[in-house]
């Protein structure tokens, strides 16, 4: 069972009704108390003026005990709300609609990778470090928050991209206030949360690529059993790591040992990627280094988890 976070406004709603209740008595029966037990004018006078000021000083010491006691609470709610964020690692953020700046914690800094010390910045800079192949995802994300004819609320999952080159992937929830009604209404203040799932993200990729592995080996295994001719062996297998293992392109070359030139001799490609080379020298520059030539000078299998550095 979740408990109810304190109300600030019964709080204040409270601390002015006892005040007003106290100081209403007060004033009714104090009088009333001192026109019963003291005759003399002059006696009463002055009696009514320690009255006044033993109202002030006791009010004074109820309001303070009233108001500390409403402060305690709320500076207990918060820091049980901070432990509760600290615990899921989760960081806060406001995006002023108006003027277009994005507040934030210092969890929220180290999880968009921002320099130390800053924690306002204009939310175009936010939105330039995001992933362009989920950039599109969360500014559609966005207008449908700001629309209030949608509830205002909206939650994504997208990578971030740290000064130092490095991906983080940010799981975001917001909740986005309206002001005005009809046509007028509009967004004013976008408040929210982010939570670094790098390790989750990385871990179900993990899981993914041994999966589509499995599946990969399974079905060449298959495809060998199955083939009785090279020709057919060799395209069906770059079928088989396209479609089951995920990768972009395969292809398979064979050597000939006359001329020490390596011929593709069969290919398969997602989205109609295709190998660029009709033929490859590994002799020449372009290939001795790279993931070509140190496989067959080798004899040993090489890998590439880089693309952009192995082009081959």
């Amino acid at each position: 069972m979740r408990d109810k976070m304190p109300n600030p406004n019964f709080g204040a709603m409270r601390i002015v009704g006892l005040y007003l209740l106290i100081g209403f008595l007060w004033i009714l029966f104090s009088d009333q108390l001192v026109d019963l037990l003291v005759s003399d004018q002059a006696l009463f006078h002055q009696i009514s003026t320690y009255k006044g000021w033993g109202y002030v000083l006791i009010t004074g010491m109820l309001l303070y005990f009233l108001i500390k006691n409403h402060t305690d609470r709320s500076i207990a709610g918060e820091k049980w709300l901070r432990m509760a964020y600290d615990a899921a690692e989760i960081g806060a953020w406001q995006h002023d609609h108006a003027t277009g700046l994005f507040h934030f914690d210092e969890r929220t800094r180290v999880h968009h990778g921002f320099n130390k010390g800053v924690y306002e910045i204009p939310f175009t800079e936010v939105l330039a470090r995001v992933h362009s192949d989920d950039l599109l995802l969360l500014e559609e994300g966005i207008v449908k928050a700001t629309d209030p004819a949608f509830g205002g609320y909206y939650s994504s999952e997208f990578r971030i991209i740290h000064g130092d080159g490095s991906v983080h992937w940010l799981e975001v929830e917001a909740h986005v206030s309206f002001e005005g009604v009809g046509e007028k209404r509009r967004p004013v203040l976008g408040v929210g949360t982010s939570r670094d799932i790098t390790a989750s993200k990385n871990a179900d990729l993990q899981i993914h690529y041994f999966a589509r592995l499995y599946a990969a080996l399974s079905q060449i295994n298959q495809t060998i059993v199955r083939c009785n001719d090279q020709q057919e062996l060799f395209d069906s297998i770059c079928q088989v790591a396209v479609e089951f293992g995920e990768f972009r392109l395969a292809w398979v070359g064979l050597l000939d040992e006359e001329t020490g030139i390596l011929i593709p001799t069969a290919e398969h490609g997602a989205g109609g990627n295709k190998f660029p080379f009709e033929r490859v020298d590994p002799g020449k520059l372009t290939f001795r280094d790279e993931l070509i030539g140190l496989a067959l000078r080798s004899g040993r299998v090489e890998i590439c988890n880089d693309i952009q550095v192995d082009h081959t």
